[in-house]
């Protein structure tokens, strides 16, 4: 970050942003409530386990969230060991210390996260119910106890992934596979967080009823079952007075099929309780194990990778990017795409933003294929483009992030006064390494559902599509990439909304557009052509508004209206 970015502003922020969140979505919840006093208590217990199975959930992903993000500094590493082993303290207080801190972080996020709606769960009853006080506190308690149970569950679950899989395998092995561990454990977190508010419907019906295997084996339904064991009597006892004559059949069903579950909320409260007390017990273990002895830094014998190293170097430096400003902007952003964990933590979080896009307006229609290309569905060929934008976007994103502030003075003192190519290299490198993998497995989906005709012509808008995206993104981009300083500013939080659904509009229309030329040969090379020229006008935008060769300043200035001296007294 820039010097002038405070951290604590920044911190402050987020957890602004998980109290704020929760605290919605717990309003959102009891609004229906409030508004409609007289609902019958057999609808009101039935409610109820779909939206203790959101609670649940969002608390266990959002927990395993945090895990994931910190997760090279969930346990002591080399660098711990560089500053502290040197010390004269004991190795049990830095272990010790250690892991005080990770339960704090923890401890604080769970109740950042869960304490809105553990205050506001009586609210969530309707006003005309007849609920005690006493009733409504143990509803209370048991939804906080309940939600920060499914939240320990996630972030111990995470841990004693992690540190299982490095004591298993040793350090060094462990350290080769952590960032696509990492990765895809981003990847399926944030999905599941933004398919949450589709799925958590029907939980009943379409889980609890079904039984067997499917419902012991879905986590969040632990906890639901935990909790209709501690406090689901409370509204499941209530006097059944005559309810409206349109509710009463509902109602009568909804009991029914509520109290018929009873079994199965102990079955599955058991399960919550052994899963929690075995992951905490294993996390604790390997914990253990791994701290017998401060970690030392991992050597790695240097190596030059054979033919195909070489190979894959010629290919960069005489075909791809030439000059040596392209290269050096092409290597480094590889280098530092697989490297840093704040860049690999946007980049998986974008691709699984894209994924939710596509997961949630695709529907059934994701294996759904066409007789022709006029019935071909509008999703799929959206999806595309959704799934680019978003891949595109974060790479935008990440390459505004500094790789290290502290190394920033060797491009200063390197600088040659062009900083067109270094460019030029890091938008080839953004497009070999993440438009061409995304590409591909789109390409398979399309193979599948769509047959490898129009997989592959749908596959060329997408090169040229990707393209456009990259160029337009880089327009007017004036700082040196992986570099300048990165200071977080609100526009994300004001634009959010808006480039959201500006992206679908924008998307489904390509599609309609993509649809009707690929009904004909000249349409769809009439498509490219101009998808191209736009590319080319970008470019030449970019060109025009260069600046004139300026000495390198790599520190953003500040975006807030007041300077903060922090002047000693």
């Amino acid at each position: 970050m820039s010097p002038n970015a405070d951290r604590h502003v920044v911190l402050s922020a987020l957890g602004g942003a998980l109290v704020a969140v929760s605290l919605f979505l717990a309003i959102l919840i009891a609004i229906p409530y409030q508004f409609f006093p007289l609902m019958p208590p057999g609808i009101v217990s039935l409610r109820s386990l779909e939206e203790r199975f959101l609670f649940t959930s969002a608390s266990m992903v959002v927990m395993a969230l945090v895990a994931v993000a910190q997760w090279d500094a969930l346990a002591l590493d080399s660098r711990d060991t560089s500053a502290l082993g040197v010390l004269p303290i004991p190795r049990a207080v830095i272990v010790r210390t250690k892991f005080m801190a990770v339960a704090v972080l923890a401890i604080g996020v769970a109740v950042a996260w869960n304490l809105a709606p553990t205050l506001l769960r009586f609210v969530a009853v309707p006003s005309k119910l007849g609920v005690s006080l006493a009733g409504a506190l143990r509803l209370t308690v048991a939804h906080g106890v309940v939600t920060l149970a499914a939240g320990a569950f996630g972030f111990l679950a995470v841990l004693a992934l992690r540190e299982v899989m490095a004591g298993i395998m040793g350090q060094a092995r462990f350290q080769r596979i952590s960032a696509a561990v990492q990765a895809a454990l981003i990847v399926a977190l944030v999905t599941a967080l933004l398919l949450l508010p589709r799925a958590y419907t029907g939980v009943a019906r379409n889980w609890l009823a079904q039984g067997g295997l499917r419902a012991k084996a879905l986590p969040p339904l632990w906890f639901v079952g935990l909790h209709e064991t501690l406090a689901g009597s409370v509204v499941d006892s209530l006097p059944r007075t005559r309810p409206p004559r349109f509710l009463a059949g509902a109602d009568r069903d909804a009991t029914d099929l509520y109290r018929s579950l009873w079994p199965r909320y102990h079955e599955l409260a058991l399960i919550g309780i052994a899963a929690l007390t075995i992951v905490a017990v294993v996390t604790t273990a390997a914990c253990m194990w791994n701290s017998r002895r401060l970690p030392v830094p991992v050597v790695r014998r240097p190596h030059e990778g054979g033919a195909l190293r070489h190979g894959w170097r010629w290919i960069v430096t005489h075909a791809i990017a030439k000059t040596p400003l392209q290269q050096a902007g092409f290597f480094f952003t590889l280098q530092t795409l697989s490297r840093q964990v704040s860049h690999r933590v946007a980049l998986a979080s974008s691709f699984a933003v894209g994924l939710s896009l596509i997961l949630i307006t695709a529907r059934g229609q994701l294996l759904e294929g066409a007789n022709d290309v006029a019935s071909l569905p509008l999703t799929i060929l959206a999806g595309q483009s959704l799934l680019l934008a978003s891949v595109l976007g974060g790479f935008r994103h990440v390459v505004s992030i500094p790789a290290e502030l502290r190394a920033s003075s060797t491009f200063s003192l390197a600088w040659p006064g062009d900083l067109a190519p270094y460019i030029s290299g890091v938008k080839l490198a953004g497009w070999i390494a993440l438009v061409l993998p995304t590409l591909g497995c789109l390409f398979i989906w399309h193979d599948t559902v769509l047959g490898a005709r129009l997989a592959a012509l749908h596959f060329g808008v997408g090169l040229v599509e990707s393209t456009l995206l990259m160029e337009t993104l880089f327009v007017r981009y004036r700082l040196v990439p992986f570099a300048s300083g990165y200071v977080p500013s609100g526009e994300l939080r004001s634009r959010g909304v808006v480039s959201a659904v500006a992206l679908l509009c924008v998307s489904f229309a390509l599609a309609w557009v993509e649809r009707f030329a690929l009904t004909a040969t000249t349409g769809y090379l009439t498509l490219l052509v101009i998808m191209v020229g736009l590319s080319a006008a970008a470019m030449a935008v970019d060109r025009a508004s260069r600046r004139p060769i300026t000495p390198l300043d790599l520190d953003e200035p500040t975006t807030l209206p007041t300077q903060r001296l922090d002047l000693a007294r």
